[in-house]
């Protein structure tokens, strides 16, 4: 009688610990946001943690985690990955400046805004790395979890880790290091003895510089990673875009409206031009809206021009159709059939 009344006791005692242990990482997610304003980061609008019942009134992501429009397992286009990777960097580096690390860097906690831009959540561990008053404690998701975090010792640059993990992922469908069971302790040894599997052998088509970027920002001793997360944002788009870099820099226009057309997000990115989901505003048909890209020399444009005209005059059920042809300001633009299963290496890739 007294075991099982004993026993009761530390399931209420346990249930307790973890409602406090709730409310505490909410307190700490709620003084954290709302100290923080940058465009990829979300926002809070209101709270409170008076009374019984908590509340935090957040940014709505319409469009949920990048895993509902990226399933896992898939990869992702290289300047999408790259458009990704600058986004959340900035949002970091951004923390980072004012002495905080995330500590929870994952797809789930990758948010897509009304606008399709990228928000970053699941602040509820976050810390300061600057302050004396931290309580030790090994938390985070395993599989995207530094060595460093691992052993409890707080650093930016471990964001810098989780990020390239996401990456990794994104570039392969994989993670770095993971467990039929998904046991920590299995993961754990891992990520601290074992050294990442190329990238390459699990998707060829990834270039060795993207590569080696990567690797560079999986390193196990933070020290050897890239002195900024910002730098290793950096870093990818010279490896992804190097001839490009000079022409032009590399910009997301999801959200903007080009014709009838809002584009919803981006898809591709070629010499001239990059290619965007379109939806039409009032049909709410989709289209592939090819955009130029501004810094383009005059005899360039003369190319897009002449082959906007030769596609339009096709007509073969294998052909891509032109559908428009336009300019938005002084930016020329293409509406073409869309593919919904993207490009023969995207569809074998799944």
């Amino acid at each position: 009688m007294f075991f099982l009344l004993d026993r009761q006791l530390l399931r209420y005692q346990a249930h307790q610990n973890s409602i406090q242990i709730f409310i505490q990482c909410f307190e700490d997610e709620v003084k954290i946001l709302t100290d923080l304003s940058h465009p990829h980061i979300i926002r809070v609008f209101e709270f409170n943690t008076d009374n019984s019942s908590p509340y935090l009134v957040m940014e709505f992501a319409p469009n949920g985690s990048v895993n509902n429009i990226h399933r896992q397992g898939t990869t992702l286009p290289l300047v999408t990955v790259l458009i990704y990777a600058k986004q959340l960097a900035s949002a970091l580096q951004y923390i980072h400046d004012k002495g905080i690390i995330h500590r929870d860097i994952k797809p789930h906690n990758i948010l897509i805004s009304k606008n399709n831009k990228l928000l970053l959540g699941g602040w509820g561990i976050a810390c300061s790395y600057r302050l004396d008053d931290y309580k030790p404690m090994v938390v985070g998701t395993p599989i995207y979890m530094s060595p460093e975090l691992l052993n409890d010792k707080r650093l930016p640059a471990s964001d810098q880790y989780s990020l390239a993990v996401v990456i990794y992922e994104w570039l392969c469908g994989n993670v770095p290091f993971q467990s039929k069971a998904n046991e920590f302790v299995e993961i754990a040894l891992q990520i601290l003895h074992k050294t990442p599997p190329s990238l390459r052998e699990k998707n060829p088509a990834i270039p060795h510089e993207v590569e080696e970027v990567v690797m560079k920002a999986l390193a196990k001793d933070p020290e050897k990673r890239y002195e900024s997360i910002q730098d290793f944002a950096e870093a990818l788009e010279e490896a992804i875009a190097p001839q490009q870099a000079s022409k032009f820099t590399i910009s997301d226009r999801s959200g903007e409206q080009f014709g009838q057309y809002r584009l919803e997000r981006l898809l591709g990115i070629g010499g001239f031009a990059e290619v965007y989901l379109g939806k039409h505003i009032k049909l709410d048909t989709l289209a592939a809206i090819k955009v130029l890209h501004t810094r383009l020399s005059v005899k360039e444009l003369e190319s897009f021009d002449k082959e906007a005209k030769v596609i339009a005059s096709l007509r073969h059920p294998s052909i891509v159709r032109v559908l428009d042809y336009d300019a938005q300001g002084n930016v020329p633009f293409l509406v073409l059939d869309h593919a919904p299963k993207g490009t023969m290496r995207q569809f074998h890739a799944r």
